[in-house]
């Protein structure tokens, strides 16, 4: 068996940079105070989602390899995919497999819908 692709999403808050998302919370009010805890808390689910999802597959010795979107990634090298994180990120490994097992993970339910 080849190794499993656990494909991830960075989350908004680690995108856009903690320092600068409170300092914009400061100076423009509580709306968006209370949107940046939003982030916060869905970085903090996604986070979690991430690492147990990892200490798992390490606890059953299936060897995997983590990779975020936005990395240049040989898919051919895996056999099983699993996506963490939203539709977009399951949508955008589903377009670079065809014959894998492709399987999504909705990392922050407080956030994310999950249409698909």
């Amino acid at each position: 068996m080849k190794k499993i692709l656990v494909f991830y999403k960075k989350s908004a808050f680690q995108r856009s940079g903690k320092g600068f998302l409170k300092k914009v919370a400061v100076h423009e009010g509580q709306l968006l105070k209370r949107e940046t805890n939003l982030l916060q808390v869905a970085h903090d689910e996604h986070k979690a989602t991430l690492e147990y999802l990892k200490s798992r597959l390490k606890r059953n010795n299936v060897p995997f390899e983590a990779k975020y979107r936005g990395q240049k990634i040989d898919f051919k090298k895996y056999s099983i995919i699993l996506t963490v994180g939203g539709d977009g990120t399951f949508l955008e490994a589903a377009r670079y497999v065809s014959k894998h097992l492709l399987i999504g993970i909705n990392s922050s339910l407080s956030s994310s819908v999950g249409y698909l």
